[in-house]
């Protein structure tokens, strides 16, 4: 189509263009964006000597470019691989693409809404010539998210950026009643209300409630504002979610309204309350029973046996809307639903969630504790994710009482081992324990060996294991937050060095330092501090 020839003739010319000046495709589905890209892609491997890397949540939703590319190149493909004399189309995972050191002529982003503003920045620094592709309506994510959110930080970063828009329908004629259909059975074009309705909300001018979903079939408007904001606020959104939204037989919906309108929402699922057998099969891993998340994770990977028999209410999803955030409604709502929650006997209130530091700070703030770190990345969000707990009765009290001092001492051995490459920020706020002494773990000889360091006395390698407990110990308390002179950089040294034992090589590199000397001396002076503190 004009629109598709558009869009390949402008990634063609990015890809010989400067650098710093992304390209974003939008379209809804079914408008050949995918098509596009390996049209543009084959153009521009015949020019010889290009390396192309494509990357997308799922591996699936690049087949099309892939299949497109090795056509018009009269070539074949692996399921990841496109390669011809001197040039190549590569797929690699967005995770892999963040921790590793991946180089290229051009990088496709496919389905670009889908994955969260976060890591769409890293690569935005890491990449030249970029194309974000994506749909604004529909499943593939938050295309609205992205619109409102990765927008502001392309003005930001590159100026420079252009972006197209492909409108004409190729699987289907153009307004085609069944795509209308379909958009609107499920929800795939809404939105929540308009900013300048809520310009003026305030916390105390809402109203708060536990909706009767028999309510939301019957009134339009109400579910559409209310499931728009949903998609808008998260990366990931599938129709289970309008599913459980209307029919899930243990969730709860909780709407704040402003003169009526929705302004946050949370749905909420009751977990646990399982009987003692079930209990047992579960930490065995005999038994994954759907709709207990929480428990499971906790009795089946975290080892505690009696957690299913608690009872759980879980924030599945919290959303505020972007003109109403920083007036306290989220703290509001989920303040709400922890005393409708203690009525109710329930013992914890919890959550789960691609771990990244701001999000974890929200759920710290509202005194909840991180009880369980997922072990790998996930594929879509490239975050591990984390289990996020608070006790509401005194079972709870007693069974989180051994859950955080646990998972606390699980981490501290393991960021060497399973999270070396966690990022500094998040490991510093997960280790942070109010109620523990900075001095709880460390003997006098280790006092004495960190003064050793600092006094250059002694080598970074023979105080190794003072130099960890004494970081992983001042990090846990308050104290942290006196300490105004530590950089961030400083932050990520010691987390990367002393704790994460990364290799002196690699954080080197990362900090552009000169050599080993440089590094050590940088981690002398920022001990020192903390040692003086």
């Amino acid at each position: 189509t004009e629109d598709q020839q558009l869009a390949v003739d402008a990634i063609v010319k990015l890809s010989n263009s400067r650098p710093h000046r992304p390209l974003v495709i939008t379209a809804d589905r079914g408008r050949g964006k995918s098509s596009a890209l390996g049209i543009a892609s084959a153009k521009i491997l015949k020019g010889g000597n290009k390396k192309i890397i494509i990357t997308a949540p799922k591996i699936e939703a690049v087949q099309a470019t892939f299949e497109r590319a090795a056509e018009l190149l009269d070539s074949t493909y692996q399921k990841n691989h496109l390669t011809i004399p001197s040039s190549e189309l590569l797929f690699v995972a967005v995770d892999d693409l963040i921790c590793n050191d991946y180089s290229a002529d051009l990088l496709l982003i496919d389905e670009a809404a889908a994955i969260p503003a976060p890591m769409l920045t890293q690569l935005l620094t890491r990449f030249n010539r970029i194309v974000f592709s994506s749909t604004v309506h529909g499943y593939e994510g938050t295309g609205r998210g992205f619109d409102i959110r990765f927008r502001k930080t392309l003005n930001e970063t590159t100026p420079q950026w252009k972006s197209l828009t492909l409108s004409t329908a190729i699987r289907w004629a153009d307004d085609d009643p069944v795509e209308r259909w379909l958009s609107d059975a499920l929800l795939l074009k809404v939105n929540p209300v308009g900013d300048k309705k809520i310009k003026a909300v305030e916390s105390s001018h809402c109203v708060i409630e536990c909706l009767n979903r028999d309510e939301l079939l019957s009134d339009k408007e109400l579910l559409t504002s209310l499931f728009g904001l949903l998609v808008q606020a998260h990366y990931q959104t599938s129709p289970d979610d309008l599913r459980n939204l209307l029919d899930g037989p243990n969730v709860s919906v909780w709407v704040t309204r402003y003169q009526g309108l929705v302004v946050a929402a949370a749905l909420v699922a009751a977990e646990g309350g399982l009987d003692e057998n079930l209990s047992a099969a579960i930490w065995r891993g005999e038994r994954r029973p759907r709709g207990h998340l929480i428990p499971q994770t906790l009795a089946c990977h975290s080892g505690f046996q009696q957690a299913p028999l608690m009872r759980y209410q879980r924030v599945m999803r919290i959303a505020v809307h972007p003109s109403a955030q920083r007036r306290g409604l989220g703290q509001q709502l989920i303040n709400e639903i922890v005393n409708a929650a203690r009525d109710k006997r329930v013992d914890f209130i919890g959550t789960s969630f691609a771990a990244t530091d701001d999000v974890v700070a929200f759920w710290k703030n509202l005194q909840l504790q991180p009880v369980r770190l997922g072990v790998s990345r996930d594929a879509s969000s490239g975050c591990h994710s984390v289990v996020m707990l608070s006790a509401l009765s005194l079972g709870g009290n007693k069974l989180l009482a051994d859950l955080h001092p646990r998972f606390l001492e699980q981490l501290y051995y393991e960021l060497p081992l399973m999270y070396q490459q966690l990022e500094a920020e998040l490991v510093v706020l997960l280790l942070k324990n109010e109620n523990n002494s900075a001095s709880s773990k460390l003997s006098e000889q280790d006092y004495l060996d960190v003064q050793a360091f600092v006094e250059g006395y002694r080598q970074l390698e023979t105080c190794r294991m003072a130099l960890s407990k004494f970081v992983a110990s001042f990090f846990a308390t308050n104290h942290f937050n006196d300490v105004e002179k530590l950089a961030s950089n400083q932050v990520q040294v010691l987390v990367q060095v002393i704790l994460q034992s990364q290799t002196i090589v690699s954080v080197v590199r990362g900090f552009n330092y000169s050599g080993k000397k440089e590094l050590v001396e940088n981690l002398r002076s920022t001990v020192s501090i903390l040692f003086n503190h």
